[in-house]
């Protein structure tokens, strides 16, 4: 039987991280291929159904978040900003919400951040389509076609956001 040394454990654990592009504070690489856009239809906080097909042609910023997640509740903020300078323009933002507790739990929440882009309630649909969703927050950026621009894995800063959305208008 082979002995490994901590530090080579160590070693081989940072070369993974290098070779496979960090620990998932990175944007991951664009997908843009034909059919990447998928629908699902979730319940929105007035119990509506809501298909993302109905924001076909538009630019759209999937965030998959939950209440209860830090980095979720940061970037929120910033994304109400975005949505109310660029919703004319053909974008929005649709929240996914990943909480166990559903309704109860997201529509006050979503009343005291002043959410103002649709939210919905994730029932298992999106996160097939989408994921796995193995982290939150987790952004995707689809563009007018239908097609994936670029995938986020953890909480950006508004220009971040802004920049990839602007190259799409």
């Amino acid at each position: 039987m082979r002995r490994f040394s901590v530090s080579m454990i160590l070693l081989a654990g940072l070369v993974s991280v290098v070779l496979l592009g960090g620990c998932g504070s990175e944007p991951a690489p664009p997908q843009t291929a034909e059919g990447d856009f998928k629908d699902f239809t979730l319940k929105d906080l007035s119990n509506n159904d809501v298909s993302l097909k109905d924001f076909e042609g538009k630019v759209i910023m999937l965030n998959f978040f939950a209440t209860w997640c830090p980095p979720c509740r940061h970037e929120i903020p910033d994304f109400v900003e975005l949505y109310n300078e660029y919703k004319d323009e053909g974008f929005v933002i649709i929240g996914v919400a990943q909480d166990r507790e559903g309704l109860s739990a997201v529509k006050p929440f979503a009343q005291k951040y002043n959410i103002t882009y649709p939210v919905l309630i994730e029932d298992g649909s999106a996160n097939k389509l989408y994921g796995p969703i193995r982290a939150i927050p987790t952004t995707l950026i689809i563009d007018r076609e239908g097609n994936i621009a670029n995938k986020f894995i953890g909480s950006k800063e508004k220009s971040v956001f802004e920049g990839e959305i602007k190259k799409l208008f």
